[in-house]
């Protein structure tokens, strides 16, 4: 569904999923065998997404997100392997892994259209990443994170009409270089989210 109010420049989309996926793969319960995986039955994943987009003012620009995500295993006799306890447990009614309950973004742009630094533009913001399983047992949990982005561009039109179309970019990813665990397959495989990353790219649009 979308709704732009009238007379703004604002658009809010939500969208409600009720998915059902059969033959999920999940890490084999055998003991030094979790980088196999076996078929584990239906997935049954629910769940609420919104965004809103709005032009604040002709310079600055704000773009926000939200998702709540309910994922479970909802069918199926599989079992899989507890590290904690050393135990097999059923997969029925534990949620699979790496599926973040929660996501949360919220960016905003400014550009500058006049005076000595017109053409500059600038924005930041942050991404909130849920928590998830770290393994198909629900025995442990990945923490959720925030990271925050940042980015820069200049518009080359502003310097010379024969310039139009060309763009400089400057992207900044994970801006304070925060360490953290993004996702578990199992307690012994576990990843990393991606350092801080900096992106520079010069584009001409036509």
């Amino acid at each position: 569904m979308k709704y732009q109010p009238p007379g703004t420049d604002i658009l809010l989309t939500a969208a409600a999923f009720d998915i059902k996926r059969q033959n999920s793969l999940s890490p084999d319960p055998v003991p030094g065998r979790q980088t196999f995986s076996v078929q584990t039955g239906e997935v049954s994943v629910q769940g609420v997404e919104f965004e809103a987009r709005a032009n604040i003012t002709e310079n600055l620009t704000v773009i926000g997100g939200f998702s709540l995500i309910d994922a479970v295993n909802s069918a199926g006799t599989s079992k899989t392997l507890n590290e904690t306890t050393g135990q097999n447990v059923e997969l029925l009614g534990l949620r699979p892994i790496q599926v973040p309950d929660t996501t949360v973004s919220l960016f905003g742009n400014y550009q500058v259209r006049t005076g000595l630094f017109a053409g500059l533009g600038f924005g930041g913001g942050f991404r909130y990443l849920g928590g998830s399983q770290g393994d198909a047992a629900n025995s442990i949990k990945v923490p959720a994170n925030l990271v925050v982005d940042a980015v820069a561009s200049y518009d080359f039109s502003y310097l010379s009409p024969n310039l139009k179309g060309v763009q400089l970019q400057v992207n900044a990813q994970n801006l304070l270089d925060e360490t953290y665990v993004q996702s578990c397959a199992f307690q012994a495989w576990c990843w990393y989210g991606a350092p801080r990353t900096v992106l520079a790219t010069l584009r001409y649009r036509w």
